[in-house]
């Protein structure tokens, strides 16, 4: 029986933990404010009241005596994105609002899928795929592919190992596509490789095409500021990501 203040705040604390969660594997904002107020409304509240922006969550409950209850988190979006964690949650979402779990195995169950580690291995593979195949589409030979899926490996574990020693994604972009865009060019002029083609090839796995896509999902779907926001970041990276290549270029005077 939820009858006390100290119950709302836990109940508020945890919808904020569900929505940072949603928000960090690249839910819709509308998305995330609709499932908060759902999940607000399944624990009793007479009325929610939810912002939420890429990096800052407000949500208000108000109980049927008229107290108000409000909680904000701010935390840091990478922009990721991650489907089966994101389907998990709306399906965990489903199953509160419809009464079937109660309010500890709500808590467990987004403590279980916030744990869950992505398999290496296979976004390893993925990488080596996605370089080599953007490479030879582009008109890059098979030498040039097999060279991007080398980079590509090189990027994967930028990503998976350097990622967390950079402030944010712009730094990241910037000294991630300067270290792999040395590396190609030198060994393009060693191997006599077409040094353009493998960095088109590769450039792909860095490009922000899913943030750029969620931010023009938001603006389309009203959420104004959040698509603005998104959208400025993903062109400060792409832009910082060209930057990265080309002082690369320039350097090996290829």
């Amino acid at each position: 029986m939820i009858n006390t203040a100290t119950d709302y705040k836990k109940i508020l604390n945890t919808i904020l933990d569900f929505g940072e969660l949603m928000v960090s594997v690249g839910a819709e904002i509308n998305r995330v404010e609709d499932t908060l107020t759902r999940l607000g409304l399944s624990y009793g509240a007479k009325r929610m009241n939810v912002f939420a922006v890429t990096n800052n969550i407000i949500v208000t409950l108000i109980v049927e005596n008229g107290t108000i209850y409000t909680q904000s988190r701010r935390f840091q979006s990478n922009a990721g994105t991650d489907f089966t964690k994101l389907e998990k949650l709306n399906s965990l979402s489903r199953k509160k609002c419809g009464g079937i779990i109660s309010h500890d195995e709500f808590e467990l169950e987004i403590s279980q899928i916030k744990s869950e580690k992505s398999n290496k291995l296979k976004i390893c593979l993925g990488s080596m795929l996605a370089g080599g195949a953007f490479t030879l589409f582009f008109g890059g030979n098979v030498c040039d592919a097999a060279a991007a899926v080398v980079f590509a490996v090189a990027i994967y574990f930028l990503q998976a190992y350097f990622r967390a020693f950079c402030p944010n994604n712009i730094i990241f972009n910037l000294i991630s596509s300067f270290i792999v865009g040395i590396g190609i060019c030198a060994v393009s002029q060693l191997a006599s490789l077409n040094a353009d083609k493998v960095i088109i090839g590769d450039i792909m796995l860095l490009i922000p095409g899913i943030a750029f896509t969620n931010s023009m999902r938001d603006l389309l779907s009203g959420d104004t500021v959040t698509g603005i926001m998104r959208l400025v970041e993903t062109v400060i990276w792409a832009a910082a990501l060209a930057i990265g290549f080309v002082l690369a270029i320039l350097a090996m005077g290829v």
